[in-house]
C-alpha cells in the first residue's frame, strides 16, 4: 500500500495549518507538532463563546487517488472522535468529506477508511444535493475535532496510505458492507431489491434476518432489536433503524426514479427520523396482516 504522508519528519509537520474556532469568536487552539517518533496533532477544546472545534489543513496536493479503494491512517489517539477531512473542486469552499474515527486511548492502531465511509459536510451540516466522492478530484486533506468536550486533545499520527484493494473488498471487519433486513417482509424485500449502490463503494452483502447467521448473532449480543428496523454495518460499526437508512441512502447511486426519489427523502438524517416511525407501523401492520412472527421470536404480533 502506498504510503502518501509519511509523519515522522518535521518537514511533514510543518506543512500542516491550523483552523480554529478562533474565526467565530472561539478559543480553542490546536496544531501539529513533530516529535522524535511521529507527529501530534493536539491542543485543547473550548465550548465558550459558541467554539468547540479545532482543525488542521495539510498544504493542497494532487494525491490522484482514482484507482484505490480508501484510505487507511496509523495513528494511537486518546479516546476522543476525530475526523480525517478530504477537500475537492466537488465542493463548494469550506465543505469537505468527512470519516470519523475514534481510537482507543494509548493504542496504536491501523484505520481502514474507505471511500463508503466518507460524506459530504459544510459547517456540521450533511450537505444533501452534493456529489458523491470522487477520489481523483481530492484536492487537500485535513483533521478535525469538534466533539463537544471541553479540555486537551491529542492524537498521533505515523502514516496516511492507500488502502488496499483486498481490504476494501475482501472480508475484513475494517471494510464490511452488510445489511440484515426482514426476508419476510415484502416492503424490505422490494426495497433492498431496487436500491443501488454505488459502484466505488463496493458490494453490499444482504442478510435474511430470520435466518441464523454470524450477523445476526454479533446483533443480539449488541441488544440491536431488529423487529425494529434493520441493520447497516460500515466497518466495524453498525447502523439501526432510520439511521441505517439514511447511511445506506448516502452509499446509493443517484440514477433511477426509485433511487432519486430515496435521495430526496433520506439523505437528510433529521428527515429520515421523522418519516422512520411511520415506515415502521406499516412494515409492521403488514406482517400482522399476513400472520408473520417477529424475528426475535415465534410470537405473533
Amino acid at each position: 500500500m502506498p504510503t502518501l504522508i509519511d509523519f515522522h519528519t518535521a518537514e511533514e509537520a510543518a506543512r500542516w495549518h491550523p483552523v480554529t474556532d478562533g474565526v467565530m469568536g472561539g478559543v480553542s487552539h490546536g496544531a501539529m507538532h513533530a516529535e522524535p517518533a511521529n507527529s501530534v496533532f493536539s491542543g485543547a477544546l473550548s465550548l465558550s463563546n459558541g467554539g468547540g472545534f479545532a482543525s488542521l489543513r495539510r498544504e493542497p496536493h494532487s494525491f490522484r487517488l482514482a484507482d484505490y479503494p480508501g484510505l487507511c491512517l496509523e495513528a494511537c489517539g486518546d479516546g476522543r472522535r476525530y475526523q480525517l477531512r478530504l477537500y475537492s473542486k466537488q465542493l463548494i469552499d469550506g465543505a469537505a468529506y468527512r470519516a470519523v474515527f475514534q481510537p482507543p486511548a494509548g493504542e496504536w492502531q491501523r484505520i481502514a477508511l474507505p471511500w463508503n465511509a466518507f460524506e459530504p459536510v459544510f459547517r456540521g451540516r450533511l450537505l444533501e444535493d452534493a456529489p458523491p466522492l470522487a477520489p481523483g478530484d481530492i484536492q487537500q486533506i485535513g483533521l478535525l475535532i469538534a466533539d463537544r468536550r471541553d479540555g486537551p486533545f491529542r492524537l498521533a499520527l505515523s502514516r496516511l496510505e492507500t488502502l488496499g484493494k483486498e481490504s476494501a473488498t475482501g472480508p475484513s471487519q475494517e471494510s464490511r458492507l452488510r445489511l440484515v433486513y426482514d426476508g419476510e417482509c415484502p416492503i424490505c424485500r422490494r426495497y433492498v431489491r431496487w436500491q443501488r449502490i454505488r459502484k466505488e463503494v463496493g458490494e453490499l452483502e444482504l442478510i435474511d434476518a430470520r435466518q441464523d447467521s454470524e450477523a445476526r448473532q454479533e446483533l443480539t449480543a449488541l441488544g440491536i432489536d431488529l423487529d425494529q428496523g434493520f441493520a447497516l454495518q460500515i466497518g466495524k460499526r453498525w447502523y439501526h433503524g432510520s439511521e441505517a437508512l439514511h447511511r445506506l441512502t448516502l452509499l446509493g447511486t443517484r440514477s433511477g426514479v426509485f433511487n432519486r426519489l430515496m435521495y430526496r427523502l433520506f439523505a437528510s438524517p433529521g428527515r429520515t427520523a421523522r418519516i422512520y416511525p411511520l415506515l415502521r407501523a406499516c412494515r409492521n401492520g403488514l406482517l400482522r396482516v399476513l400472520g408473520k412472527p417477529r424475528i426475535g421470536t415465534t410470537r405473533q404480533w
